[in-house]
């Protein structure tokens, strides 16, 4: 496998294994105080999702595959069982490494996917084309600004102050990516479905303060697979791995201990 091909990943820690999917508009940094926080306990892996990394170029038809198929290359590699955590675009890329293969892990932690549903598709008619043409037109803060409002649906002035972030250099680099990536999970439709075959227990993370619709899905898949808890994060929105990164981390530890012991292999 060439360097390019090999997935990309950063560890904290040492013992049993945790495996992070981060979530759009950026790489792993984000999660990397979560991770600080788990370290005590666990062999923290973050991976830096391929559609993320702008060194690759995009295969827009096969974004999903290549980020689940990578994925899996990680878990696969570890000697026993993970618990897999996904956040946002991220948590659908562990939902579907979980339903092509559950045998590498024991327990998933999946917090607000934008998992399309039936009555509530992600974003509205025409995003996808609309965020392209800004792009194509060089209006990257109005691609993201289309994207926030539309898709993410995030609060009216957090999506006016978007060409503003947009002149950033950390947030500018990765809004092409981010409109790859919600017209990747677009084209993958509803799979609830398949999310419901799942075999291991999932919690299902929402935030108190998140837009209702990422509620709205995450006690949908909730309610849809047979071994999955709703768990409510108070005080939290999209980001507690910003907000609230020591109260996530000892979250997940509680969720994994059960599953794959301590640090010191206890159950």
């Amino acid at each position: 496998m060439t360097a390019e091909r090999a997935p990309m990943v950063r560890e904290l820690g040492r013992g049993r294994p945790i495996l992070v999917v981060h979530g759009g508009m950026g790489n792993e940094v984000p999660w990397l105080r979560v991770a600080k926080a788990m370290s005590t306990r666990y062999r923290v892996v973050l991976i830096r999702r391929r559609l993320y990394r702008l060194e690759i170029p995009v295969r827009l038809e096969q974004a999903i595959a290549d980020q689940v198929a990578e994925v899996l290359d990680v878990a696969r590699g570890f000697d026993e069982p993970c618990v897999i955590v996904g956040h946002s675009s991220g948590a659908l890329i562990a939902l579907e490494a979980l339903a092509a293969d559950s045998g590498p892990f024991a327990g998933g932690i999946i917090y607000e996917p934008p998992t399309p549903l039936p009555e509530l598709p992600f974003g509205e008619p025409g995003l996808g084309p609309r965020a392209r043409a800004a792009l194509d037109a060089g209006h990257v803060g109005r691609a993201l600004q289309i994207y926030l409002r539309e898709g993410f649906r995030a609060p009216n002035w957090w999506s006016a102050v978007a060409p503003a972030l947009a002149l950033l250099p950390v947030v500018r680099q990765f809004v092409p990516r981010q409109i790859d990536d919600y017209e990747s999970m677009v084209r993958l439709g509803v799979r609830l479905d398949a999310y419901a075959t799942i075999d291991c227990p999932l919690w299902v993370l929402a935030g108190e303060k998140s837009p209702a619709h990422f509620r709205q899905r995450s006690a949908r898949l909730a309610a849809t697979h047979p071994r999955a808890d709703l768990v409510m994060l108070p005080g939290a929105g999209h980001n507690a791995n910003q907000s609230q990164p020591r109260r996530l981390g000892d979250l997940i530890c509680d969720f994994a201990k059960p599953l794959i012991g301590d640090s010191a292999g206890r159950a």
